[in-house]
């Protein structure tokens, strides 16, 4: 069986349903455009704020003799626990360090090469815009390193109506969505208490979607959002009794 699929455009006609039933007004051009972009926005915070199970990615990169920085997946949203690790030989985890310990760190130690054992995320790229991480001590050889990260769901804003939504969304969960958009859209509803209801179920998703992820048992770095903007991660150690 097929993994049930949505369409930007049924999505947007639900939206459309809502404001137009609420306003008595027609959904022209404009109205149509803004009606993706809340779409837009409430997939991405969803995902962002429950740090969703399904947009939880995989991906390697590379190591060369003498660099020090490698770019990440042009969809990296922010590093997951455990960390990056070799995906060969011992197979060993990378320590996490803050910018200014790594440069604290580096400086003590500036001169060093080797197999990396301490890493960073950097800023993205203003070239390129893809998330950078930069390995400490710098490699000497070619390795490749496992890392584990929440990915930025597929764009929406400047779809059609036959844009299929991220299917690693699961189905059960594609009304929330029109929950988020209305909730974005305050402007169009004439009624608080329609209002107030969009807005509720949109908060009781999100509060239910992060009381879903899945937890790391033990000790773990809740690391900082690397310029992601999740206010759900710290930068001090927390133990968790959750399972995976």
């Amino acid at each position: 069986m097929a993994v049930e699929t949505i369409t930007l455009g049924t999505l947007s006609q639900q939206v459309l349903y809502v404001l137009v039933n609420d306003t008595s007004t027609t959904a022209d051009t404009t109205l149509t455009n803004q009606v993706r972009w809340a779409l837009h926005c409430a997939l991405r915070d969803y995902v962002s704020i429950t740090e969703h199970q399904s947009f939880r990615t995989d991906a390697t990169f590379a190591t060369s003799n003498g660099v020090a920085e490698y770019a990440l997946a042009d969809d990296f949203m922010v590093l997951l626990d455990p960390g990056p690790s070799f995906a060969a030989t011992d197979f060993r985890t990378l320590q996490y360090l803050t910018e200014q310990d790594f440069r604290t760190f580096e400086l003590a130690k500036s001169q060093a090469t080797g197999d990396p054992t301490h890493y960073m995320v950097r800023n993205r790229s203003s070239s390129t815009g893809a998330a950078q991480i930069k390995l400490w001590p710098t490699p000497t050889s070619a390795r490749t390193i496992n890392y584990h990260y929440l990915a930025i769901p597929a764009k929406l804003y400047d779809g059609s109506d036959a844009t299929v939504v991220d299917k690693r969304l699961p189905s059960n969960q594609h009304h929330i969505l029109v929950w988020g958009a209305v909730s974005y859209m305050p402007r169009f509803l004439n009624s608080n208490g329609d209002l107030t209801f969009y807005i509720q179920k949109w908060n009781e998703a999100l509060s239910v979607g992060r009381s879903k992820s899945p937890q790391v048992v033990g000790q773990v770095y809740q690391k900082l959002p690397y310029g992601s903007g999740n206010p759900f991660r710290g930068s001090i150690p927390t133990i968790t009794q959750g399972s995976q």
